[in-house]
């Protein structure tokens, strides 16, 4: 109920700035990018490219001037934070912009600089951006000596954001237990002086192409990893979002935006005296990547209100499958694995039409009235557009392409 009240209030908070904001950055990139006009952008079969690096930019420029307008124009000119890159680093951003067109280096060196905004902010408050840092990393050290890493995070972002930053440079170096697995360091340079090195807990596998945290949380704490020989995104079971379980609220605020195209199937069904959601999407996302995700979710009847449900716990962790196609070309293949979010997203260049896209999944459920209470919402299932098959206790459904 209270995690429910919050997560509406702050979807509601989001959607509201967005839609502020929203025509703003439709017309950076297209003047007819509302959420129809981007849905007319993607009716070619065979797919249109995703977001440039180009358009990116303009995004977040616009957001920039949002944020001056929203502050009487305060702001000072515009400064950027030199970025630089070792040789490894840019080997691996020449390969997801060959891949994807996505110029990541350029995209950081062109942010709209934080600098902007704190040198406003420090200067109107007279902050000692200095003893602001020394503070905040005082609590960063505490958290992690407490075990509360996410939060120590939040603690030397923040410290380091107060401190103005000069310079940074990226720099990877291969770790003392294998020598193909590269571990990806930050040295940042601050306007008072100091110059510090610290990890970022990225680790790339030079063989694999996986990018992934050292910590299991997902890349910089966000629960997603990325794999640059698959050039695809995923999460992992413990991604952040599991706290907030899932409402038709969050699939609202979606529709609402302009940067996703999905389209989703609910199967309702009550199982071993709780009530179940299993739910299926697949379309682009981010206007940068086509994907697909199945989640499962489950409530105690009469504890939630409204379309509020909780993810699926450790012990409710099932085999899943899933696979989407476009035409001939398979774009992800994932599992068997224990989840209860199976999910990827491609990001290949290309963006297709969600009722273009052919997803298949399969969860091995745990007995047969289970499987025979999903096999029911299926055929309940209101659109009544996708089939399954049955193999013991394993569900095999098909979305097809319209």
């Amino acid at each position: 109920m209270k995690i429910t009240r919050k997560i509406t209030a702050v979807i509601l908070a989001v959607v509201l700035m967005l839609t502020m904001i929203t025509p703003t950055l439709a017309a950076s990139i297209n003047p007819i990018r509302t959420r129809s006009g981007y849905a007319a952008f993607l009716t070619v079969k065979s797919g249109k490219p995703a977001l440039s690096s180009e358009e990116f930019l303009n995004i977040l420029n616009k957001i920039s001037d949002f944020f001056r307008i929203f502050t009487n124009g305060k702001f000072p000119t515009s400064e950027k934070i030199d970025v630089s890159y070792d040789e490894f680093l840019l080997i691996a951003n020449h390969h997801i912009l060959a891949n994807s067109g996505l110029d990541i280096a350029t995209l950081i060196g062109n942010f709209p600089p934080l600098n902007i905004n704190i040198g406003y902010v420090t200067e109107k408050f007279e902050i000692d951006t200095t003893a602001a840092r020394e503070t905040m990393f005082a609590l960063r050290d505490e958290c992690y000596a407490n075990g509360e890493y996410d939060l120590a995070n939040v603690y030397y972002f923040v410290g380091v954001y107060v401190s103005i930053i000069d310079k940074v440079y990226f720099y990877a170096a291969p770790t003392s237990y294998n020598e193909n697995i590269y571990e990806v360091y930050l040295e940042l340079t601050y306007r008072d002086g100091l110059t510090e090195t610290f990890s970022t807990g990225i680790l790339v596998d030079a063989v694999t192409g996986e990018i992934y945290s050292k910590n299991g949380n997902g890349i910089l704490g966000i629960g997603f990893n990325f794999n640059m020989n698959e050039m695809m995104v995923y999460a992992l079971i413990n991604s952040w979002n599991r706290e907030f379980g899932f409402a038709v609220t969050y699939d609202i605020a979606a529709d609402i935006l302009p940067v996703w195209e999905i389209i989703t199937r609910r199967y309702y069904f009550e199982y071993n005296g709780l009530e179940w959601l299993i739910q299926a999407w697949k379309g682009s996302y981010f206007m940068t990547a086509t994907g697909s995700e199945v989640g499962v979710y489950n409530r105690v009847p009469g504890e939630e209100l409204g379309t509020f449900y909780n993810c699926a716990t450790d012990d409710q962790l099932m085999n899943m499958t899933m696979k989407l196609s476009h035409e001939d070309t398979v774009l992800l293949d994932l599992g068997p694995e224990k989840h209860w979010w199976i999910n990827g997203f491609k990001m290949n260049g290309l963006m297709y039409e969600p009722e273009n896209l052919l997803l298949e999944f399969s969860i091995e459920m745990p007995d047969m009235d289970m499987t025979n209470a999903f096999v029911k919402a299926i055929e309940e299932e209101s659109h009544k557009d996708t089939t399954y098959t049955v193999d013991g206790t394993t569900v095999s459904v098909v979305w097809p392409a319209e």
